[in-house]
């Protein structure tokens, strides 16, 4: 099954073993039927060979023909049903016997080994009365009609066979053309479905369906279209925020210039420090304020700079700035 895929495989295989359980058990069914009608057919003949065959022996056996009695024996023997035949007198005594011939205690039933028909030899008395002689017994064995079955069988399994290789034929057919190509197709356009940008989903899968699998097809289809649709927008709002952050960004950058300048040229001393009261950056003022240089700076810590100290050097300031005519 190449080509197939994974889910028509398994609706062949499902579909195809339903029906070959039942093929099988309508051939079986087949034959029990076909050999209860051969049973019966074979039953019937036994009634008509009995009716033909019993006025002929009664005869010859009250003649006591006994020579005669064997040779019509024998001659019924020759019908292709008969597996056994015997004429019994009055008193059960054998007169003539061809074949085998079952008890007549046998179970009567469908399975029942042989079939046996009784056909009594009588005649007709001066005085009109009917009396029994004897009796002759006709039998065929089952393996007559499971003869015949058997040919029937052959005959039966062949228009099984051929069924069955159109059947397998024409599932595979239609489930490759209608379900598992399309199923395929759709499963590789909607695996593409990630690494498109401008839409066109399935292009090679047929739209116009109007089953279940067409629905699908269009929906799949209208999804894509959304999707790609959804990239689009996305793409403008994400050009609009980077856009947007550009010139924040500027904006950001510009005012971090501005700060800067002030913070640099700024007469006020401004100091930051860490959590253990080291210096991590300052202005020129403050360093000047404190009459440390930069690296002196970085190397102690708050508590060396003493109020004093401070108010000592905003005295060197103040005085500065007199003199310099800033203040």
């Amino acid at each position: 099954m190449a080509g197939f895929s994974r889910l028509a495989g398994r609706i062949f295989k499902a579909v195809f073993g339903i029906y070959l359980v039942l093929a099988v058990t309508v051939t079986v069914v087949q034959l029990c039927l076909e050999y209860v009608s051969i049973r019966n057919t074979i039953a019937t003949d036994l009634d008509a060979l009995g009716q033909s065959f019993g006025p002929g022996v009664a005869e010859a056996l009250w003649s006591y023909d006994t020579p005669l009695v064997t040779s019509m024996v024998r001659g019924i023997a020759q019908a292709a049903i008969i597996t056994g035949v015997r004429v019994e007198n009055g008193d059960g005594v054998v007169v003539a016997e061809q074949g085998i011939v079952p008890p007549a205690d046998e179970p009567l039933g469908l399975l029942v080994r042989n079939l046996r028909k009784e056909v009594p030899l009588s005649y007709h008395s001066p005085k009109g009365e009917k009396r029994v002689f004897g009796r002759l017994v006709l039998c065929s064995d089952h393996s007559v009609a499971l003869e015949r079955v058997t040919d029937s069988l052959v005959m039966i399994l062949i228009n099984s066979v051929i069924k069955t290789a159109g059947l397998w034929l024409i599932l595979y057919l239609t489930i490759t053309r209608l379900l598992s190509r399309p199923l395929t197709q759709l499963a590789e356009a909607v695996q593409r479905m990630d690494f498109q940008t401008d839409g066109g989903f399935a292009a090679e899968i047929d739209s116009g369906r109007r089953d279940e699998l067409g629905i699908l097809v269009k929906t799949f289809r209208e999804l894509d279209r959304r999707l790609a649709s959804g990239r689009s927008e996305l793409d403008a709002i994400n050009q609009s925020l980077a856009r947007a952050v550009d010139a924040k960004t500027g904006e950001l950058q510009a005012s971090e210039e501005k700060l800067r300048s002030l913070y640099e040229m700024s007469p006020l001393g401004i100091a930051l420090t860490d959590w253990n009261g080291h210096y991590v950056e300052f202005n020129e003022a403050f360093r000047r304020i404190t009459g440390y240089s930069a690296e002196e700076l970085r190397s102690i810590d708050t508590w060396t700079l003493t109020p004093e100290t401070y108010a000592s050097e905003e005295q060197h300031l103040l005085k500065s700035l007199e003199t310099t005519g800033r203040y």
